[in-house]
């Protein structure tokens, strides 16, 4: 995405210096790496950081507003809430895809977001190794808000262990975080939402008259993981034969972008904006990141089999 970086980094890679970076990586804890690491993060501007900040932090004031756990009490099944104190929740994840807008100018557009943490440690480690391995011709951080190594393993321990951090934990169990968090924050959320990066979402049994472009949309179930059961060609019987629309929604489509340039076809990218809610703060801060490429239909695994420069990565932006 900072053109003069991408080119330096395609001009300098070899696939050497990536088998060396993948034995590196995987030294540590063989085989615990299971999905595919791409060649290369991604190199994002600090304009295109605010933006997708400015996002989520319009959808902090909603999960912060008081009457946000009424609303989003029907969002959990009776059968899966579970009852006793619920502290705020420690993680939070948005997701981002690297869009075309009208103007055909790159912008973030909201995919979803989650209420529970994935690969918080991971994204410390990984992208040290990328700096290690690959030469980088200027200072780049993968940490947000302020946020540099120590602060952010301090912070991440505190909210991971929670009030037992001394281990001494037995079975007094905390929950990090709670689990009801799971359905407060997710596609469930996504029609409360008013924001420029964030695609208009309605729940499918809200809907009174179907758009007429229904080419124009993706019908999602409300929870799924990588994008199982998403319709991204909707037919009128498709709509018609889902027997419990309230958990579904209708959302505007997206244009990714094929933005980053590889040695065949370009790729996709997503970046996700991991936050961290630190004991005692008013607020969610947001602390670091990843990233993932496609060449596929969607982004994830499965729609990426046998391609090369597809898979897990992590933002770079500007640091000090």
């Amino acid at each position: 995405m900072i053109a003069h970086l991408r080119k330096l980094f395609n001009e300098s890679f070899s696939q050497e210096k990536y088998r060396n970076f993948l034995d590196d990586l995987n030294k540590k804890h063989p085989g615990a790496i299971q999905f595919r690491v791409a060649e290369t993060p991604v190199f994002v501007p600090a304009d295109f950081r605010d933006k997708m900040i400015s996002a989520c932090e319009s959808i902090v004031d909603i999960i912060t507003a008081p009457g946000f756990i009424a609303a989003s009490n029907p969002a959990i099944p009776p059968t899966d809430f579970v009852p006793g104190k619920e502290d705020p929740p420690q993680f939070i994840a948005f997701d981002f895809g690297v869009c075309l807008n009208d103007a055909q100018e790159l912008e973030p557009q909201l995919i979803e977001m989650q209420g529970f943490p994935t690969l918080y440690g991971f994204q410390v480690y990984y992208p040290e190794m990328v700096q290690k391995h690959f030469s980088m011709s200027a200072p780049f951080t993968q940490y947000l808000g302020g946020f540099d190594r120590p602060s952010y393993l301090k912070t991440l321990k505190k909210n991971s262990l929670g009030d037992h951090i001394d281990l001494k934990k037995d079975w007094d169990v905390q929950w990090i975080p709670h689990p009801n968090w799971f359905y407060r924050i997710s596609k469930h959320t996504l029609p409360f939402i008013n924001h420029p990066y964030v695609p208009e979402t309605r729940f499918l049994d809200q809907i009174q008259s179907m758009p007429m472009d229904l080419e124009n949309y993706v019908l999602k179930p409300l929870f799924s993981f990588a994008g199982q059961g998403v319709v991204i060609d909707i037919r009128p019987e498709d709509i018609s034969s889902i027997k419990d629309p309230a958990n579904w929604i209708l959302q505007k489509k997206v244009s990714y972008a094929s933005v980053i340039k590889t040695p065949d076809d370009p790729a996709k990218v997503e970046i996700r904006i991991m936050y961290l809610w630190p004991q005692g703060a008013a607020r969610p801060v947001p602390a670091i990141n990843l990233a993932r490429l496609s060449k596929g239909k969607m982004i994830g695994v499965r729609y990426n089999q046998d391609r090369t420069w597809v898979g897990g990565s992590v933002a770079f932006f500007p640091g000090r």
